[in-house]
Protein backbone atom coordinates (compact mmCIF):
# COMPACT_ATOMS: atom_id res chain seq x y z
CA UNK A 1 0.00 0.00 0.00
CA UNK A 2 1.35 3.43 -0.94
CA UNK A 3 1.32 5.98 1.85
CA UNK A 4 -0.45 9.19 0.93
CA UNK A 5 1.51 11.53 3.15
CA UNK A 6 3.01 14.97 2.53
CA UNK A 7 6.55 13.64 1.97
CA UNK A 8 5.38 11.29 -0.79
CA UNK A 9 3.35 14.04 -2.49
CA UNK A 10 6.30 16.46 -2.28
CA UNK A 11 8.66 13.85 -3.70
CA UNK A 12 6.31 13.20 -6.64
CA UNK A 13 5.88 16.94 -7.31
CA UNK A 14 9.65 17.46 -7.20
CA UNK A 15 10.22 14.66 -9.71
CA UNK A 16 7.51 16.06 -12.00
CA UNK A 17 9.09 19.51 -11.79
CA UNK A 18 12.56 18.07 -12.49
CA UNK A 19 11.20 16.34 -15.61
CA UNK A 20 9.47 19.55 -16.74
CA UNK A 21 12.74 21.46 -16.40
CA UNK A 22 14.57 18.86 -18.48
CA UNK A 23 11.97 19.13 -21.24
CA UNK A 24 11.97 22.95 -21.09
CA UNK A 25 15.72 23.21 -21.60
CA UNK A 26 15.71 20.71 -24.44
CA UNK A 27 16.70 17.39 -22.81
CA UNK A 28 20.40 18.18 -23.30
CA UNK A 29 22.63 16.68 -20.56
CA UNK A 30 23.98 20.15 -19.71
CA UNK A 31 22.41 23.60 -19.39
CA UNK A 32 24.52 26.53 -20.60
CA UNK A 33 24.77 29.61 -18.41
CA UNK A 34 23.84 31.98 -21.26
CA UNK A 35 21.14 29.75 -22.78
CA UNK A 36 17.95 31.57 -23.80
CA UNK A 37 15.86 28.53 -22.85
CA UNK A 38 17.42 28.50 -19.36
CA UNK A 39 16.76 32.22 -18.93
CA UNK A 40 13.12 31.75 -19.94
CA UNK A 41 12.74 29.29 -17.06
CA UNK A 42 14.57 30.94 -14.17
CA UNK A 43 14.80 34.58 -15.28
CA UNK A 44 18.46 34.87 -14.20
CA UNK A 45 20.84 36.53 -16.63
CA UNK A 46 24.21 34.97 -17.39
CA UNK A 47 25.79 37.68 -15.22
CA UNK A 48 23.60 36.84 -12.24
CA UNK A 49 24.42 33.16 -12.69
CA UNK A 50 28.17 34.00 -12.75
CA UNK A 51 27.71 36.06 -9.56
CA UNK A 52 25.84 33.24 -7.82
CA UNK A 53 28.59 30.82 -8.91
CA UNK A 54 31.23 33.14 -7.43
CA UNK A 55 29.32 33.22 -4.13
CA UNK A 56 29.00 29.42 -4.16
CA UNK A 57 25.19 29.71 -4.48
CA UNK A 58 24.82 28.54 -8.09
CA UNK A 59 24.19 25.02 -9.35
CA UNK A 60 26.80 22.48 -8.30
CA UNK A 61 29.37 20.76 -10.54
CA UNK A 62 29.62 23.44 -13.22
CA UNK A 63 31.81 22.56 -16.18
CA UNK A 64 33.35 24.35 -19.14
CA UNK A 65 32.35 23.15 -22.60
CA UNK A 66 34.67 25.02 -24.89
CA UNK A 67 34.56 28.57 -23.54
CA UNK A 68 31.02 28.31 -22.16
CA UNK A 69 29.98 27.51 -18.62
CA UNK A 70 27.41 24.74 -18.27
CA UNK A 71 25.70 22.81 -15.49
CA UNK A 72 24.65 19.14 -15.45
CA UNK A 73 20.88 19.13 -15.95
CA UNK A 74 20.16 17.26 -12.69
CA UNK A 75 22.27 19.69 -10.64
CA UNK A 76 20.63 22.65 -12.37
CA UNK A 77 17.14 21.21 -11.73
CA UNK A 78 17.95 20.61 -8.03
CA UNK A 79 19.27 24.18 -7.71
CA UNK A 80 16.21 25.60 -9.47
CA UNK A 81 13.83 23.62 -7.25
CA UNK A 82 15.71 24.72 -4.11
CA UNK A 83 15.03 28.38 -5.02
CA UNK A 84 11.25 27.90 -5.11
CA UNK A 85 9.37 29.22 -2.12
CA UNK A 86 5.65 29.75 -1.51
CA UNK A 87 4.19 33.23 -1.65
CA UNK A 88 1.91 34.22 1.18
CA UNK A 89 -1.23 36.00 0.00
CA UNK A 90 -2.69 38.99 1.80
CA UNK A 91 -5.68 36.91 2.87
CA UNK A 92 -3.44 34.26 4.45
CA UNK A 93 -1.35 36.94 6.18
CA UNK A 94 -4.50 38.50 7.65
CA UNK A 95 -5.70 35.13 8.95
CA UNK A 96 -2.47 34.54 10.89
CA UNK A 97 -2.58 37.92 12.65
Amino acid sequence: MIENNEETRTSIKTEELRNSIKIAVGNFPHVFRGSKKRQENDDCSAGVMAYLDALGKGPKNRVMIGKKTAYPIDDYADWFISRISPVQTKEAANETT
